[in-house]
């Protein structure tokens, strides 16, 4: 044995080098399952708050296509009504015209 293998600082030096090892390993352990702990509470909050946002665009849709049923029946009467309107001026500018015409021979132009 060498004087260098009985040196009792080597020694010393030896175990608080596998000590500051162990320390490092046991740190970075901590960090892995403290930063997996995160990762995983952040999807959570995520997926929560993706679902509540569906949620609530489920529902605007729902109410959107309720009130589009309820638009229906009134688009369809509008519709209905300047068809009537469009038929009743045709009309009105027919018999204008014709009344004009009527004058007109009356007249002798």
């Amino acid at each position: 044995m060498s004087p260098a293998e009985n040196d009792p600082r080597l020694h010393q030096k030896t175990g608080e080098g596998l000590a500051e090892v162990r320390n490092l390993r046991d740190a970075l352990r901590r960090s892995e399952i403290k930063s997996d702990s995160s990762r995983a509470s952040m999807h959570q909050h995520i997926w929560i708050m993706l679902v509540e946002r569906v949620s609530r665009v489920e529902g605007n849709s729902a109410a959107v296509q309720e009130d589009v049923s309820e638009m229906r029946p009134v688009t369809d009467d509008v519709k209905s009504w300047k068809l009537i309107a469009w038929m009743l001026s045709a009309s009105l500018d027919l018999a204008a015209w014709r009344w004009a015409s009527h004058l007109l021979m009356r007249s002798g132009g």
